[in-house]
């Protein structure tokens, strides 16, 4: 290890290069993040549902008697919901209206 100084992070070149993860670690290891990862995106999904009820419930409140009479003098604006955040593909899918498999 001293006599090695090929750049940055070092240390973590020679851990990499000679620590060996057992495969049933590893295996446990991904099982409780792709666990994890899907419980996050089950939560994101419950609250961007969340706030598009919201939106709608909103919008409805405006249109209905006697709010909408209201709603002519003090001109609120309807609640356009967007999404948190999509990716490119979601972003164009939406664009186009058509969704073509890959």
């Amino acid at each position: 290890m001293e006599n090695r100084a090929d750049g940055e992070s070092v240390t973590w070149k020679w851990i990499k290069e000679n620590q060996q993860i057992p495969y049933e670690e590893f295996t446990k290891f991904y099982t409780d993040l792709s666990n994890f990862i899907e419980s996050q995106r089950e939560g994101y999904f419950a609250i961007e549902k969340n706030c598009q009820a919201i939106a709608a419930s909103q919008n409805i409140l405006l249109d209905t008697f006697p709010n909408n009479i209201y709603n002519k003098f003090l001109n609120c604006e309807k609640i356009k919901f967007e999404y948190g955040f999509t990716s490119e593909q979601t972003e164009e899918v939406f664009r186009s209206k058509h969704e073509s498999p890959q």
